[in-house]
């Protein structure tokens, strides 16, 4: 993999590329979630020896620059948007996880026409039934770089959900994400989508993925056994496959 870096939205971002030499070849661009980058993706990147691979370093996470404001999920899609087009991609499928899912989603139904294909794993967007997990979740993700490392163990068993994120300077900027309920555009994506869920995710129920598949017309849900929220790297070669085969077809 080759690390590169571009200046987009007036951000300096830091990505990763397969830097494939096949005019002919399909592209991905990789979304990460919350606390990650897109290195999280190399070990599927190297998978998809014949497609042309792109890993983004959201703005807060890994070597690209903190967000010179608070951003919103729109200023995340916005500069997803400005990357594909500096970068003169074509044909794009857009894949994200978790937080990089909300991302992938406000990018697609911005009518943005280089994104042909939507990949959602295990992805965030819809507030949670129950407002009382919801902001349990929340204040275990915003209290982790504050409490002893002890009462965060206790929070994250508490909630059913760990290894959050330091949030630091990002503080808004998670605010903003997870306040923002997407359902509504979540009903207006046309492109054909994949929709991947670990069975045993606890972090976002694999209800979550079935209602999304109700919502989108022309997408398909796969489901995979015994991974959790991280399925790319629980069940990689399973991933990999449904993955190639969605963007190959």
């Amino acid at each position: 993999m080759i690390e590169k870096q571009v200046v987009v939205a007036g951000q300096l971002v830091n990505y990763l590329t397969n830097d494939l030499q096949d005019p002919a070849a399909p592209t991905v661009v990789f979304l990460h979630g919350w606390g990650a980058s897109g290195k999280i993706w190399q070990g599927i990147m190297e998978k998809l020896e014949k497609i042309y691979c792109y890993a983004l370093d959201l703005p807060g996470f890994g070597k690209s620059e903190l967000p010179k404001k608070a951003f919103t999920v729109a200023d995340y899609a916005e500069l997803v948007r400005e990357f594909i087009g500096k970068l003169g991609l074509k044909n794009v499928a857009l894949v994200g996880h978790s937080f990089g899912g909300r991302v992938a989603i406000k990018s697609t139904i911005a009518h943005n026409v280089a994104i042909q294909r939507l990949v959602l794993v295990a992805a965030a967007g819809f507030r949670d039934n129950s407002a009382l997990r919801s902001t349990k979740i929340a204040l275990a993700k915003i209290a982790k770089p504050f409490v002893p490392a002890s009462m965060r163990k206790n929070l994250a068993k508490m909630f059913g959900a760990g290894d959050y994120a330091e949030s630091g300077e990002m503080k808004q900027t998670f605010l903003n994400i997870i306040n923002e309920d997407l359902t509504e555009g979540i009903k207006n994506i046309s492109v054909p989508t994949l929709i991947i869920w670990g069975e045993n995710d606890k972090e976002t129920p694999v209800e979550f993925g079935a209602r999304m598949h109700s919502y989108i017309p022309n997408s398909t849900f796969s489901i995979l056994p015994g991974a959790g929220h991280y399925s790319f790297l629980d069940k990689p070669e399973g991933f990999t496959r449904v993955l190639q085969d969605f963007i190959e077809e």
